[in-house]
């Protein structure tokens, strides 16, 4: 009897380690994003007004072969030759400083996306080639 509990013991313990383990999900990327946070400063007094907005560009969708997030040809794949762009909504920006770690709080924002094959932004500075608005629309934040 006690060779038989010692050898269920001993097969418990064996066994044990496997109950433990555990199976790691894993998960496909759907897409990459890349772009630039435009923060709110104010043209009369240089401090920041607490809001952002940012543009976007996808340079990876799941599903999506490259060549079609660009403009037809393009030689180098950034956002001067990105055809599916985005921009986020208005929203508001806050930090808090503890000595030597600064936090950011961003608020929820909506993004937009955009296909535009034919206008693309020359450079970040662009902000409206991110989006479609008229020629004389200025942003404001």
């Amino acid at each position: 009897m006690k060779k038989r509990i010692i050898g269920f013991m001993f097969g418990a313990l064996a066994i044990l380690p496997g109950v433990n383990a555990q199976i790691v999900p894993v998960g496909a990327v759907g897409q990459d994003i890349i772009g630039r946070v435009f923060a709110g400063i104010g043209c009369s007094t240089g401090q920041p007004t607490g809001s952002f907005t940012a543009a976007i560009y996808l340079p990876y969708v799941a599903g999506i072969p490259a060549e079609f997030l660009f403009k037809e040809g393009a030689t180098v794949r950034n956002e001067t030759t990105a055809i599916l762009t985005g921009v986020f909504s208005i929203g508001s920006i806050a930090q808090s400083t503890n000595f030597n770690i600064t936090n950011t709080f961003l608020s929820p924002v909506k993004v937009n996306y955009y296909y535009h094959p034919l206008v693309t932004a020359k450079d970040w500075t662009n902000f409206d080639a991110f989006q479609p608005r008229a020629a004389n629309h200025r942003l404001s934040i």
